[in-house]
């Protein structure tokens, strides 16, 4: 995929998402390469210059990805780690925060997607071929980083075999799952 000024964000493999930040001067592309890493690249709009990190390995089915507006920051899970990446970092780096379980103990699905709300809370689409939910963490534990995930709904009206793999939500604060 070309990117910014012709520069290759992701030549082959899966792009995740895009987040822009609140003010618009960069975007966040997660994607993972062909050798199955996880690769976040900062692009520069002001510059039109691309900024690549590369992480460890990464099973498709396990990743989520969202941009906290309020820390301008890009938080992602793995397996389950919620992890945070601060791109204006002069030498960008992901610090991973903990493990995000379920406050009744039920086992949370590793597919879906992650969102943030104005006030900081974490929004989870945790769905499999089999199950699909919605699951809120308050910010105050993500700043915590006790990670209690409290299931707010299941996902009814998907098709059996299939995964909810996106969470949006426009400024109205209705939240949309695809």
């Amino acid at each position: 995929m070309a990117g910014a000024s012709g520069q290759a964000l992701a030549d082959s493999g899966t792009v995740y998402s895009m987040d822009v930040n609140t003010d618009g001067t960069f975007a966040v592309l997660p994607w993972q390469s062909v050798s199955s890493r996880l690769v976040v690249s900062v692009v520069n709009l002001a510059t039109n210059s691309v900024s690549n990190t590369t992480f460890g390995s990464v099973p498709e089915s396990s990743f989520r990805g969202g941009w906290n507006s309020l820390q301008s920051k890009f938080y992602f899970t793995i397996g389950g780690v919620l992890y945070v990446f601060d791109p204006s970092a002069s030498t960008p780096t992901s610090t991973a925060i903990g493990t995000i379980a379920s406050a009744t103990g039920e086992s949370i699905p590793n597919g879906g997607d992650l969102y943030f709300d104005r006030s900081g809370n974490m929004y989870l689409v945790a769905s499999n071929a089999s199950s699909s939910a919605l699951y809120r963490v308050d910010a105050a534990q993500i700043a915590s980083g006790g990670l209690k995930a409290t299931k707010m709904v299941d996902l009814v009206g998907i098709p059996t075999g299939s995964n909810a793999n996106g969470v949006a939500s426009p400024r109205t604060a209705t939240c949309m799952c695809r």
